[in-house]
């Protein structure tokens, strides 16, 4: 059963040159993160944003404000 769904991707990404592409091209939206990509790139803004000067109040007033959405 899986090396039917198997050939089937391989169908679409011959024909779209990679599935991402494919879904973006015909269903005109991209393709979701993973949640490990997602937490991967807001550790990076945090990161990014906040330095090293990160303090545990500013992490737990992000969550507060990220749970209030």
């Amino acid at each position: 059963m899986f090396d039917f769904f198997e050939r089937r991707v391989k169908v679409l990404e011959d024909a779209f040159g990679n599935l991402e592409a494919g879904i973006e091209n015909v269903l005109g939206a991209i393709e979701p993160m993973t949640a490990d990509n997602q937490k991967e790139s807001f550790q990076k803004v945090i990161t990014k944003t906040l330095g090293e000067e990160c303090s545990y109040d500013d992490i737990k007033n992000i969550h507060e404000a990220l749970n209030e959405m």
